[in-house]
C-alpha cells in the first residue's frame, strides 16, 4: 500500500467524521459530501453505512458522485 493512498485514506477519514461531528451537534442539519469518481462514492458509501449501524446521525449524511468537466 502506498503512502499516498494512506494520506488519500485519511483524508477522507477526516471528511467523514467532521461530517459526523457536524450533525451531531445540530440535530436539523443534513449534509452532503461531494465526490467526483465512482470508487470514492462506494468507499464513502460503504464506511457511511456501518456508522449509521452505530450512531443514527450518520443517516443524515449523504455522499453524492458529481461528474467531472
Amino acid at each position: 500500500m502506498s503512502k499516498n493512498f494512506d494520506l488519500k485514506g485519511l483524508e477522507w477519514t477526516k471528511i467523514i467524521m467532521d461530517a459526523l461531528a457536524e450533525v451531531i451537534q445540530n440535530p436539523g442539519l443534513h449534509v452532503e459530501i461531494e465526490v467526483a469518481t465512482l470508487p470514492t462514492y462506494l468507499m464513502i458509501d460503504a464506511a457511511l453505512g456501518v456508522l449509521e449501524e452505530e450512531n443514527e446521525s450518520a443517516e443524515r449524511i449523504s455522499v453524492k458522485l458529481c461528474t467531472l468537466h
